[in-house]
């Protein structure tokens, strides 16, 4: 199932950059961009528990770009942005993304995918629910098997 869902993000990845723009406007981006907003493993840094030098030094003096695995991918033709991976750094994730973006308005983006059921991969859903955003329009995408997943599991 992870393959599968990995072929379907690579030929839309693919797909989404084939294409080349030009722009009207000099010294803005006219094709597709993609952003990396994170690279830290799921579980995010420091590691909860760990007591190696590297964690114990980042406990006392955090690294706030330090942020959970996430890309975002801006498309100004049709003035979107997307975020691939609802991360715990959802939050500053998406604020990135609408910054680098020239011509995004909101503070979130036109969707979200998520991949697979690790923790770092989609507990920043919670952040569009009522205590929140409170949103009920951006669109998340995933495979059937993590669809029912976030189905049924609270919250």
């Amino acid at each position: 199932m992870i393959k599968q869902a990995m072929k379907v993000i690579l030929l839309f990845l693919i797909v989404l950059f084939s294409f080349s723009f030009t722009s009207h406007e000099p010294n803005k981006p006219a094709q597709v961009t993609l952003i990396v907003l994170g690279t830290i493993q799921d579980g995010g840094s420091p590691h909860i528990g760990c007591t190696k030098n590297c964690c114990k030094y980042l406990f006392t003096h955090p690294d706030y770009r330090r942020k959970v695995v996430s890309l975002g991918v801006i498309d100004p033709r049709n003035k979107q942005t997307w975020l691939f991976e609802a991360t715990p750094d959802m939050p500053t994730q998406a604020k990135m993304l609408k910054n680098v973006s020239a011509f995004q308005q909101k503070e979130t983006p036109d969707g979200i995918f998520v991949t697979h059921a690790h923790i770092g991969h989609y507990t920043g859903l919670m952040y569009l629910g009522k205590e929140a955003l409170n949103s009920k329009s951006v669109s998340t995408y995933a495979m059937p098997r993590m669809k029912a997943f976030l189905e049924t599991n609270g919250p």
